[in-house]
């Protein structure tokens, strides 16, 4: 794989997790399999780790959580 493509597969893998994220958290509607994510998401870490200059503050790999539901009352 060159780098360009190691590049390409990042920004794909970054995308689809991220939907699958928005889906899962916000829409309530999954479109991947716990096991889909999870491959997908390991993929990404270990092109990331090969690859360490690729690696963005934003990548799913790099964040802990995700958006709350509107839903959700405050108890504040």
């Amino acid at each position: 794989m060159t780098s360009k493509d190691i590049k390409n597969r990042i920004e794909i893998l970054r995308k689809e997790l991220n939907q699958a994220n928005r889906e899962y958290y916000i829409e309530e509607s999954p479109s991947l399999s716990d096991f889909e994510y999870d491959r997908k998401f390991n993929e990404l870490l270990i092109l990331e780790r090969e690859n360490l200059d690729l690696i963005i503050p934003e990548s799913p790999t790099q964040r802990v959580g995700g958006h709350t539901q509107n839903s959700f009352k405050s108890i504040i």
